[in-house]
């Protein structure tokens, strides 16, 4: 998360390019963003660029103090401002991952053709259990994983309904962050295991 504006893919190779949409862009999707970027660099993916904005954002805002102090101290970046997402972003994403479901409906009726590219974090995590990861030498990672989500999801049915969400932790405790960011692991680190094999 770097500006108010819009995403800089510039340093992202086309198949690259994952976005991270909440509500408000200063909890759940920056966490998810600055923590998979992370994850990747820590396993020589960081050609993989992650951004993140929200569908109801408070624009200009920083990352709450909560998850910013959570995202220190795993070492990621807590730097950045919210942003709206707009068409735009959405339609140069590879990868689109929502906290919930209605952000994914809010990222479909914004740019319809986003919807086969679509999915919540955990609803991604849950298809992968059902894919094979099999690279593809003609896309990028976060291309290819859409793809491979998009046929799970075809295969598998629609989503788990409730199950399928992460609980939004802002204006909440401390505890109420911590489990937020316990709910987002599995589905991080199933995200961060599968763009890296990409």
């Amino acid at each position: 998360m770097t500006s108010t504006g819009s995403i800089d893919w510039s340093s992202a190779a086309a198949g690259h390019r994952v976005l991270v949409v909440c509500t408000g862009n200063v909890c759940r999707s920056p966490y998810l963003a600055a923590m998979l970027s992370l994850r990747l660099a820590e396993r020589g993916r960081d050609s993989v660029v992650v951004g993140s904005a929200g569908t109801g954002a408070l624009v200009g805002e920083p990352i709450a103090a909560p998850m910013r102090r959570i995202l220190a101290d795993a070492g990621a970046e807590t730097a950045g401002a919210a942003r709206q997402i707009d068409r735009s972003m959405l339609e140069q994403a590879d990868l689109v991952i929502t906290a919930d479901r209605a952000h994914r409906s809010a990222v479909v009726q914004l740019a319809p053709g986003a919807l086969r590219r679509t999915f919540t974090a955990r609803q991604a995590a849950r298809l992968l259990t059902t894919v094979e990861m099999l690279p593809s030498p003609d896309e990028g990672p976060a291309k290819r994983l859409a793809a491979l989500l998009a046929a799970g999801r075809g295969q598998h049915g629609p989503s788990a309904g409730s199950s399928d969400d992460v609980p939004d932790p802002w204006g909440g405790t401390d505890d109420l962050y911590a489990a937020c960011v316990r709910t987002m692991e599995p589905p991080l680190v199933a995200l961060a295991d599968a763009l890296a094999r990409l």
